[in-house]
């Protein structure tokens, strides 16, 4: 399942020529104290000797590996997963690749899902940093219960393409799905985002994000 996108969208692999970055380490790590520290900028994933710090909301649970970072919210039922399709240097957005896309998705719902309807599509949902992405939404009853989930596909440089699902309870979904959108939009790489100077700075605490 986890592979299926690698395999299925291989015409992805643009410009074999450009290097790919090194695969993001999604093991959750912190500059001072644990990695269950409440500062939000304290709290941070890898990516070659790059630091990625990611601003999680502080009622959000979370577990972590080097393939994927989960949350878990406080609403019933809700959890959340961010991982990088690798080896792929860009998911194609154009009709086709949209279409293949949206399999991917429909086939990530859990087994005994009933009643599955297409809840939504958004293109470009994190609109920073020059990403460009795909969201589809899926809603489906489960054991008696209405869910939706979100999969958001975005292409951020060559060879980073990171997958994003958000399943909750149907009438929780705006709200965690909100929680998550500001999670993206916090993305923070010193090393890419800064001045070197500014950068090492900001990794020795002496300068703060916004």
């Amino acid at each position: 399942m986890k592979n299926r996108i690698a395999a299925a969208l291989a015409l992805a692999l643009l410009g074999s020529a450009i290097p790919a970055p090194a695969n993001i380490n999604f093991t959750l790590a912190t500059k001072h104290g644990s990695p269950e520290s409440p500062d939000p900028e304290n709290r941070y994933i890898t990516d070659g000797e790059n630091h990625i710090y990611l601003r999680i909301p502080r009622d959000w649970k979370a577990t972590s590996s080097a393939e994927r970072l989960e949350f878990m919210p406080p609403q019933t039922g809700s959890h959340v997963q961010i991982s990088q399709v690798p080896g792929v240097q860009a998911l194609p957005l154009d009709p086709a690749g949209l279409a293949a896309l949206r399999k991917d998705a429909q086939a990530r719902l859990p087994e005994g899902a009933k009643n599955i309807h297409a809840a939504g599509e958004e293109n470009d949902l994190l609109p920073v940093f020059g990403w460009k992405s795909f969201e589809v939404t899926f809603e489906y009853e489960f054991y008696g219960q209405q869910m939706r989930r979100s999969m958001l596909y975005v292409n951020m440089i060559p060879g980073r393409v990171v997958q994003v699902s958000v399943t909750a309870v149907a009438a929780d979904f705006e709200n965690v799905h909100e929680k998550l959108r500001k999670l993206m939009f916090g993305w923070f790489e010193p090393n890419r985002d800064l001045p070197p100077e500014q950068a090492r700075q900001y990794e020795a605490g002496e300068i703060r994000g916004s």
